[in-house]
């Protein structure tokens, strides 16, 4: 990481939002291709499972993948919550995300976040 060429942190988005990453999909999509949302959905919880059964190689390759060496993926690795699950703390740091961009000018509207949240 830079940290190790000298370099130091001189502020962070800690405290700030989360950062949650959600899969998006097109409400007709997902009433005209059930079939392929469920096997999404599969195919999501079998990389999931890899990546849990085969840390060191899971680790090699987002090295490669994001070039940056493997120990630098093992820092940030437990940073991520890879989780499919939509969970009421995810609606609500969602909520907190969307007030930020907001209150910053980075969004000119704001939503109803539960009412793009299809239950699949």
């Amino acid at each position: 990481m830079a940290q190790d060429a000298g370099a130091r942190v001189l502020t962070t988005g800690e405290g700030l939002i989360e950062g949650t990453i959600v899969v998006a999909g097109r409400g007709d999509f997902l009433r005209n291709y059930p079939d392929l949302v469920q096997r999404f959905k599969k195919v999501q919880q079998a990389s999931l499972d890899y990546m849990k059964n085969n840390p060191e190689e899971t680790c090699q390759i987002t090295a490669e993948e994001i070039a940056a060496s493997v120990d630098d993926v093992k820092l940030m690795l437990p940073w991520y919550d890879f989780d499919p699950e939509i969970k009421p703390s995810d609606i609500e740091e969602l909520k907190r995300t969307q007030d930020f961009l907001f209150d910053n000018g980075m969004l000119v509207e704001k939503i109803n976040i539960e009412d793009i949240i299809a239950k699949i």
